[in-house]
C-alpha cells in the first residue's frame, strides 16, 4: 500500500510538471477569447445573440474588401477608390478608420484599393463582428455578451482618431454611428439635481460636430466642440477633454458637459452627472474614450452664438532666416494675443504660415489694433522678405466661422510650387504625430526658446499645427474640475507636429511636468500616464477599478492598460 501511495504521489507530481511545462504564458481565464480558441462563440451562439439584438450583428470587412475576390463588387469598388481618402465617406463605413493605416497590421495596409483584384485581402486590425447599434438596449446586450464570452470589445463612431483605439483584430465592435438624435432644451436640469436650468443640447453617441453645429445654428446657438465636421460629439473627443476655438471663451468642451447616459461594464444604462455617479462623471470628462463605458448620449451647455471677428493670416518667404525671425516675432506675441481675446488654429510648413484667428472679446477696431504688428509687419521689419497678409472680417455666427475655416485657403507646401489644404492630422491620410501642451510661462520667460523649438523642427515633410485654444476661460476652471490633465489650466498653446523628424524640441519647452492632449498624441508615448493625466491618473485608476473591475473596456495607453499585455488580450 505504501508503495502504491508513493507511486500515486509520483504520477501526481509528474502530471503537475507536465501541465506547467505546456501551460500558456497566461491563464486562459485571464485572457480574451479569440476566434482560434475553443471558448470563441460557435456560429449558433452568434446567431442566437443576433436574434436578441434584432439582426444588428454584421460580419466586418475592411473597406477595401469590395475591390478583392471573393468580395469583389465593381460598383462598390469604384466608389471606394473615389472616396478612399474622404473622411466623411470613411466615417460612414463600419470597418473603416479615418486614417486607413490603422486598418492594417503594424500600420501597413492589408486590403488596399490600389492592388490587384486577385490579391488576398487581409482582415488586418478590423474587428471580426460589429453591432450596428440603433438603441441603447442593443448596446447593453452587446456589452453583456462580450463579458459572458470574454470577448475583446471596442466602441466606434467615426474612427476619427489618432491612436487606433477602435480598430482591433478579433474583436466585437459596438458601432454607435446611427445614434444621431439631437434634442435642445431651454431649461435643462441634470437628473437628480436642483437649481436653475441651462440652455442645452443632448446628442446621441453617433452625432458628429458638423451636424450638431448646424442644428444649433438654426436656433441661434453655439456649442464648444471640435473643428472637423466628421468628429463625433460624444465619443473620444469629449471624453478626452476636447479643445475648440471657443475654449478661451467658454472652456474645454468637457468643462461644459452637463450629463451623460452610459452603458457600464455590467450592461446597465445609467445617468451620470454631478449629482449621481459623480465619480464616473468626473472621469468621463477627460479620462479617455473607450475606457469607462459606452456613452450613449451627452448633454452640453449651449449659449447664444456671438458675432465672430475673424482674421485670416498668411505669411510666406523665400528666406529661411527672415521666416524664422517672423516666427520669433509672432511667438513673443502669443500671450498678448490671447489676452486680447484671440483664439484659433495656425499652421507652419517650410517657410509658409497660415492662421485662422477668432475673436469674441473685442470690437472690430480693438481686434484690428491688436493685430497691428502683423498688418504693419513691413514697417517693423523693413528689410524682411516675409510677405504678410491679414484679412479681417466679421461673421454672424460660430457656424459661419466653422464653415469658413474648414474650407480655408490652401497652404503652400515646402519644396513645391503646389498648394495643399490646411492640414488636419487625421484627414484620411496616414500620419505620425507628436504633441505637447506649452505653458504660458514658457512664452513669458523665454519666447526665443519656444520659437527656436518650432523652427528647429522644420523639415521638408513636417507640419506644425499651433492650437491657440487655452488661456482665458480654460485657465479660470480649477485644475481638478474634470479629469483632463491639470496642465491645461496653465497652458497657452497646444502644439502638434505632423510627420516630425524629432519631437525633442517640443519636450524641452513643455515644462518640468510635461503634458499632451491625449486625443492628438503619439500612440507610442512611454510616459503616457504623466503626459495624458498627470496627478489625475491615480484617481482615474480607482474609478476604473470600481466601474470596470474585469477590464472589459481596454485600449492601449488608457487608464489601467498597463495591467494587460500590449495587445490587450491577456491580464498580467
Amino acid at each position: 500500500m505504501q508503495a502504491l501511495s508513493m507511486l500515486h504521489v509520483f504520477f501526481v507530481l509528474l502530471a503537475t510538471c507536465l501541465l506547467h511545462s505546456f501551460a500558456a504564458p497566461h491563464s486562459k481565464k485571464n485572457c480574451r477569447c479569440l476566434p482560434a480558441d475553443e471558448c470563441w462563440p460557435s456560429p449558433s451562439i452568434w446567431s442566437a445573440f443576433n436574434a436578441t439584438i434584432n439582426g444588428a450583428l454584421i460580419k466586418l470587412l475592411p473597406p477595401g474588401a469590395v475591390c478583392h475576390d471573393p468580395y469583389y463588387d465593381q460598383e462598390a469598388c469604384s466608389v471606394a477608390k473615389a472616396q478612399w481618402y474622404n473622411p466623411s465617406w470613411r466615417s460612414d463605413q463600419p470597418g473603416a478608420m479615418v486614417d486607413p493605416s490603422w486598418e492594417g497590421t503594424n500600420r501597413t495596409e492589408t486590403c488596399s484599393v490600389t492592388t490587384d483584384r486577385a490579391t488576398p485581402c487581409g482582415q488586418g486590425n478590423v474587428p471580426t463582428y460589429a453591432v450596428v447599434a440603433t438603441t441603447s438596449q442593443q448596446i447593453s446586450l452587446a456589452v453583456r455578451f462580450a463579458d459572458k464570452y470574454r470577448l475583446r470589445l471596442v466602441v466606434k463612431n467615426t474612427g476619427h482618431e489618432f491612436r487606433g483605439k477602435s480598430s482591433v483584430p478579433d474583436a466585437l465592435s459596438i458601432w454607435v454611428h446611427h445614434l444621431k438624435a439631437i434634442t435642445f432644451s431651454d431649461n435643462f436640469v441634470p437628473a437628480g439635481c436642483r437649481g436653475n436650468g441651462n440652455t442645452a443640447v443632448t446628442v446621441g453617441a453617433g452625432a458628429q460636430w458638423g451636424e450638431v453645429y448646424k442644428a444649433a445654428d438654426q436656433r441661434g446657438l453655439a456649442v464648444v466642440g471640435g473643428q472637423n465636421p466628421t468628429v463625433g460629439a460624444s465619443g473620444g473627443y469629449i471624453q478626452g477633454g476636447g479643445h475648440s476655438a471657443l475654449s478661451p471663451y467658454k472652456g474645454l468642451a468637457a468643462d461644459l458637459v452637463l450629463q451623460y447616459t452610459v452603458v457600464t461594464a455590467k450592461g446597465k444604462e445609467v445617468t451620470v452627472n454631478a449629482c449621481q455617479n459623480s465619480d464616473l462623471f468626473w472621469a468621463l470628462r477627460g479620462g479617455g474614450g473607450g475606457t469607462f463605458g459606452v456613452v450613449t448620449s451627452t448633454t452640453f451647455t449651449t449659449f447664444p452664438t456671438p458675432p465672430q471677428i475673424v482674421a485670416g493670416i498668411t505669411a510666406t518667404s523665400n528666406s529661411s532666416t527672415d521666416f524664422e525671425t517672423f516666427v520669433g516675432d509672432l511667438t513673443a506675441e502669443f500671450p498678448r494675443l490671447s489676452d486680447a481675446g484671440w483664439a484659433g488654429y495656425l499652421y507652419y510648413a517650410g517657410n509658409n504660415f497660415l492662421g485662422a484667428f477668432l475673436n469674441l472679446a473685442n470690437g472690430t477696431s480693438a481686434a484690428s489694433e491688436s493685430l497691428a504688428f502683423l498688418t504693419n509687419y513691413k514697417r517693423t521689419r523693413p528689410s524682411s522678405e516675409v510677405n504678410v497678409d491679414v484679412q479681417i472680417l466679421t461673421l454672424p455666427s460660430f457656424y459661419a466661422y466653422f464653415n469658413l475655416t474648414f474650407n480655408m485657403q490652401t497652404l503652400p507646401m515646402p519644396g513645391s510650387n503646389e498648394s495643399s489644404p490646411a492640414p488636419d492630422p487625421n484627414d484620411g491620410s496616414s500620419s505620425l504625430v507628436t504633441s505637447r501642451l506649452i505653458p504660458r510661462d514658457a512664452f513669458l520667460q523665454s519666447p526665443e526658446k519656444v520659437a527656436k523649438a518650432f523652427t528647429s523642427m522644420k523639415a521638408p515633410s513636417t507640419i506644425l499645427i499651433l492650437h491657440l485654444v487655452a488661456g482665458g476661460a480654460v485657465a479660470r476652471y480649477p485644475p481638478d474640475h474634470i479629469a483632463a490633465h491639470p496642465g491645461w489650466r496653465n497652458t497657452l498653446l497646444h502644439v502638434v507636429a505632423v510627420f516630425p523628424t524629432s519631437g525633442t524640441p517640443l519636450w524641452e519647452i513643455a515644462g518640468p511636468k510635461p503634458a499632451a492632449y491625449l486625443n492628438e498624441a503619439d500612440a507610442t508615448e512611454d510616459i503616457w500616464k504623466q503626459l495624458f493625466w498627470g496627478d489625475h491618473y491615480d484617481r482615474l485608476k480607482k474609478i476604473k477599478d470600481k466601474v470596470d473591475s474585469k477590464g472589459l473596456f481596454f485600449c492601449t495607453r488608457c487608464v489601467g492598460s498597463d495591467e494587460w499585455s500590449e495587445d490587450g488580450n491577456c491580464r498580467i
